[in-house]
């Protein structure tokens, strides 16, 4: 049986010895967790840009309101979690059951992710805290032909594998529709909207197009915040649009309660080789349909048999 390779050269020495490189990858080594590399066998950049901020939690942005833990609450179980958690029992009827089953998620991203947090009893091995462990793989962040900086992992990983948090700075919705216009004319823009726990969503189901990358086009955001990855944010920010993607967001809640800021979290949609470039669908088929002029400017370069030929 044939397969698949992915793994490119190595990175030149003289990107290797660069100062931008240097001070990239130190910037990289201050990130918790397993290691995130750099690679670059494509071309002369030694990195992405260094004004880059790379944040561990969300920033809440100018007319967003913070959460009060004295708002927050816990579970009492002991020695992990199963069904019958408070922590759960909140799930739709017919699903108060955990999300992850031996490390992995177990459901679609139309449910909510609903995690243990620290004010919980069940300590920190618990089964229903995979997102509050944080990243458990070494992940890379390497130079595409055709699409810029992108992410891959050196080893294979399984459906169902948390990848990271996406974040950036939370906006209100004014901000974030000023914000959608700016990336409408950049063709650029790194907005996720917020808005899986709308007024028609009574049993935190949705339809597929929510929560997806907002990529400007004039979007109106009505009531919802949205995350902006473009200026600060994490490893995530790199991975880049796939008309068949390997990884889906999911909404997960967590310590704060309010439903108007949560986490979203990337997850393989299925098995990955080593060294495939990690890829998420940007906006879903029938969403942000092109004029041929905006076609010339926005092609897609995912390369997948279905490729819808641009991005949006």
């Amino acid at each position: 049986m044939l397969v698949k390779s992915f793994i490119s050269g190595p990175t030149p020495q003289k990107i290797l010895e660069h100062e931008d490189y240097k001070k990239y990858t130190k910037k990289l080594a201050q990130l918790a967790g397993p290691k995130i590399h750099l690679h670059n066998d494509v071309d002369e950049e030694p990195c992405p840009p260094l004004g880059f901020e790379f944040i561990t939690e969300l920033k809440l942005g100018r007319g967003v309101n913070p959460w009060s833990d004295e708002f927050s609450s816990g579970c009492d179980c002991k020695n992990g979690c199963k069904k019958g958690c408070n922590c759960i029992e909140i799930l739709p009827d017919g699903f108060g059951n955990l999300s992850y089953k031996n490390g992995l998620v177990i459901h679609d991203s139309d449910f909510v992710i609903y995690e243990c947090n620290p004010m919980c009893s069940c300590g920190p091995g618990c089964q229903n805290s995979v997102v509050g462990r944080g990243r458990q793989h070494e992940f890379e962040i390497f130079k595409t032909a055709l699409k810029g900086w992108g992410l891959r992992c050196r080893e294979p990983l399984k459906k169902g594998t948390f990848i990271g948090l996406y974040l950036g700075e939370v906006v209100n919705p004014e901000e974030a529709s000023k914000r959608a216009k700016m990336g409408d004319e950049m063709k650029l823009s790194y907005l996720f909207d917020l808005d899986k726990f709308n007024k028609d969503d009574q049993e935190n189901r949705v339809d597929d197009s929510e929560d997806e990358l907002s990529k400007g086009m004039g979007e109106d955001h009505k009531d919802s915040y949205a995350i902006d990855g473009r200026e600060c944010g994490t490893y995530t920010r790199f991975i880049n649009h796939s008309c068949d993607p390997n990884c889906v967001a999911y909404a997960v809640v967590s310590g704060r309660r309010d439903l108007e800021v949560y986490d979203l979290a990337m997850f393989t949609a299925r098995n990955i080789a080593p060294f495939e470039e990690l890829s998420f669908e940007y906006t879903m088929e029938d969403d942000h349909i092109p004029s041929a002029s905006i076609k010339d400017t926005s092609k897609c370069h995912c390369g997948a048999a279905n490729c819808r030929g641009f991005l949006w």
